[in-house]
């Protein structure tokens, strides 16, 4: 497959089924939510380009599963105007994956992501 190098589009909607639940204990400004989501994704990829007098193009879309992540914890803070948020994320990999296809709905490999704001 030649090189593609002229023009390559791509777009993604996505809609999460997300549901954090949340305590609020003791007199302070903190607070504390656990919860999870599942993505539901439609891509649509088309790229097209030439490597010398070869050209070449993809198109591809497809509504997908994409991986689904657990929130075992987040952590709220108000003071007055100022708020902070301490958060980690686990995205499981059992989303739709296939190393032949161009568009894919997972990724396939464990990740966290920690949010510090």
């Amino acid at each position: 497959m030649p090189l593609l190098q002229r023009h390559r589009t791509r777009r993604q909607f996505s809609l999460y089924a997300r549901l954090l639940r949340g305590f609020c204990r003791g007199s302070g400004a903190g607070r504390f939510a656990f919860g999870g989501f599942l993505p539901v994704a439609y891509t649509d990829l088309s790229a097209e380009g030439s490597l010398g007098k070869e050209k070449d193009s993809i198109e591809d879309d497809g509504t997908l599963f994409s991986d689904p992540g657990i929130v075992p914890a987040s952590f709220f803070w108000s003071f007055g105007n100022f708020h902070l948020n301490a958060s980690e994320t686990i995205i499981i990999p059992i989303g739709s994956y296939d190393k032949n296809e161009d568009v894919n709905g997972g990724l396939n490999y464990w990740s966290f992501e920690t949010v510090m704001a």
